[in-house]
């Protein structure tokens, strides 16, 4: 996929869910790629993209990929389905795949918001303790209970799309991004 765009910089998957596995992007703005396909063609759907002020190699300490959530399921259409009753604990994890770097996204928290909720959106903290009551923070805005923990040096992955219910209604879910080891971990 590089060789067709070298904006390309993974590939997103969950794998109980035929309507997500997509190549990640990330453009030059926020716009670039909300109507563009990975291949740079027109499509109302545009690609899945990470914040341009993210790194590319996902090391800040949260990166945000966003996804239109469209009307025929795909895209980041089934995040929504986070907020029915078992439906995590049948879908507890998302994989990222990159270049250097396989992962599997733990996911602790998916809820209603707005794109003015700057605090879901944040991106950088100066000290682990912010991190910390961060990721206590969202975790208890989840519209789901889970055990996941936040330990020191965590890095998290926010997956938001559209919600219609309000105006500039979100639908975000954050994941601890882990990198896959082992065999044992890719199970």
């Amino acid at each position: 996929l590089r060789s067709i765009n070298t904006d390309v910089i993974g590939w997103i998957y969950v794998e109980a869910l035929d309507g997500v596995s997509y190549p990640v992007v990330k453009g030059t703005d926020n716009d670039q790629y909300l109507h563009l396909t990975y291949e740079k063609n027109y499509n109302f759907a545009g690609t899945i993209f990470i914040d341009y002020e993210n790194k590319a190699d996902f090391s800040d300490c949260n990166t945000l990929v966003y996804g239109h959530n469209m009307k025929n399921g795909t895209m980041f259409a089934c995040l929504l389905n986070y907020s029915k009753n078992g439906y995590y604990e049948e879908h507890p994890y998302i994989y990222l795949f990159t270049k250097d770097v396989n992962y599997r996204l733990e996911v602790f928290s998916a809820y209603k918001t707005t794109d003015a909720d700057k605090e879901s959106y944040s991106r950088e903290f100066d000290r682990d303790d912010d991190m910390t009551a961060y990721f206590n923070k969202m975790k208890a805005r989840s519209d789901f209970s889970c055990d996941v923990e936040y330990a020191a040096g965590d890095k998290i992955l926010t997956l938001s799309t559209c919600e219609y219910s309000r105006a500039s209604g979100r639908y975000v879910v954050h994941c601890l991004l882990k990198p896959i080891e082992n065999e044992a971990d890719k199970q």
